[in-house]
């Protein structure tokens, strides 16, 4: 696990000097992860992987204003659920989703 983790912290930085391995390899560890946390959130599967794709994206166009985190799982995660919250809030289909319900609990 720590060496995952550590792991994690080489990828990122990589990926914020432009590393598109390092880019590869953390949607590569992190796709299903985060696509099944999405549909325990949310029943929509293509709301879930469009939410996924857009998050990637952000993180590749973003990359050199990405700031240094504790945790890639938890930032992607937080992440996650930021633009399922907007997308559902866009579409007005923000009842079906009870926040308290899926709170995030990190465990290192």
């Amino acid at each position: 696990m720590k060496e995952e983790v550590l792991s994690d912290q080489v990828n990122w930085e990589s990926l914020r000097n432009g590393d598109t391995g390092a880019f590869s390899a953390l949607y590569k560890a992190y796709s299903k992860i985060l696509l099944a946390y999405g549909r325990r959130v949310h029943n929509d599967r293509q709301l879930i992987a469009d939410a996924v794709q857009e998050l990637f994206t952000y993180l590749w166009t973003r990359r050199a204003h990405l700031g240094e985190t504790a945790s890639v799982k938890f930032y992607l995660i937080k992440a996650l659920r930021t633009i399922i919250i907007k997308e559902l809030k866009k579409s007005e289909r923000i009842s079906e989703f009870k926040l308290e319900d899926h709170a995030i609990v990190y465990t290192s």
